[in-house]
């Protein structure tokens, strides 16, 4: 099997248990305690891969701009997920989140002036239906 699918398969299963963890957390601590809680694991994880890693800070500006610009939206997306978490059925949360590459698609196309195939614009298509039929009503 080659790494970058190894790779893959590890960030499914990681961001599986990563998406649905909050719930059991946010059923004892509100969403802000839950957000603080959540990063200091973060940081704690980061501290030890930086450790382990030999890491020496590279002071280019660019690149520590978009890299903090992406901590900040990460961090205000998690914040969204736990209030959303809070107030609907996380199965149906996670599923409407998780389709967030289609904005990661859409900027690529765009700004990156990537190429997608017939197929995989009808990827895109059922992805947006799957949006659709995931946050329509339910009786339950």
């Amino acid at each position: 099997m080659p790494a970058w699918l190894i790779y893959c398969i590890l960030t499914l299963l990681l961001w599986g248990l990563w998406a649905f963890l909050p719930r059991l957390a946010t059923r004892t601590l509100d969403t802000t305690s839950t957000l603080f809680f959540q990063q200091m694991g973060a940081l704690l994880a980061t501290l030890c891969v930086l450790a382990t890693a030999g890491f020496r800070i590279k002071p280019e500006m660019k690149g520590i701009s978009w890299a903090m610009l992406t901590g900040m939206l990460g961090v205000f997306g998690l914040l969204c997920f736990l209030q959303a978490v809070t107030r609907y059925r996380l199965s149906v949360v996670v599923m409407v989140t998780a389709l967030y590459p289609l904005i990661t698609v859409g900027l690529s196309v765009l700004i990156l002036r990537e190429k997608l195939t017939a197929l995989q614009w009808l990827g895109v298509a059922l992805a947006m239906a799957a949006i659709l039929l995931m946050s329509a009503p339910s009786e339950s």
